[in-house]
């Protein structure tokens, strides 16, 4: 049976390394890709380049040979996320103004912060970034249906 475990890279520069196997994080940054598909079908060209932008950026920067160092990537992953943020603020103002989308965005914001005080590379800090992910997926494709 496959250990949890597993699926979180090593810590150590040797072992990051040679790092091969796709993580969680980048399973659910792809995820991202599922509000993006959302956009296509309902012609929003702008959702389609938010969304695909933040699923390929994310993908690389949770790549497992990837150091705990801040590089271009980061900043791009950066401002992604700002361009995303103020997307969905925006069609959310524009729009239906559900709470629902918003209990998504609160729970991203606090999830976020709760990642700064966990392990970098631990179990614990994979498993609360894959929900912040879930859950900015989730209130993206709230926005739209």
């Amino acid at each position: 049976m496959l250990s949890l475990r597993a699926c979180v890279p090593p810590n150590n520069p040797q072992a990051r390394a040679a790092a091969t196997v796709p993580n969680f994080l980048q399973f659910t940054s792809a995820l991202f890709l599922l509000p993006a598909a959302l956009c296509v079908v309902k012609g929003r060209l702008v959702g389609v380049a938010v969304y695909s932008a933040n699923a390929v950026c994310s993908v690389y920067v949770h790549r497992p040979d990837r150091s705990e160092v801040d590089n271009e990537a980061d900043v791009a992953d950066k401002v992604c996320v700002a361009a995303w943020v103020i997307y969905n603020a925006a069609v959310w103002y524009k729009s239906s103004r559900e709470i629902a989308p918003v209990v998504c965005a609160v729970i991203v914001l606090i999830t976020k912060v709760a990642t700064r005080y966990l392990e970098y590379r631990s179990l614990r800090r994979y498993a609360v970034h894959c929900c912040m992910h879930m859950f900015g997926v989730v209130g993206s494709l709230l926005l739209f249906v």
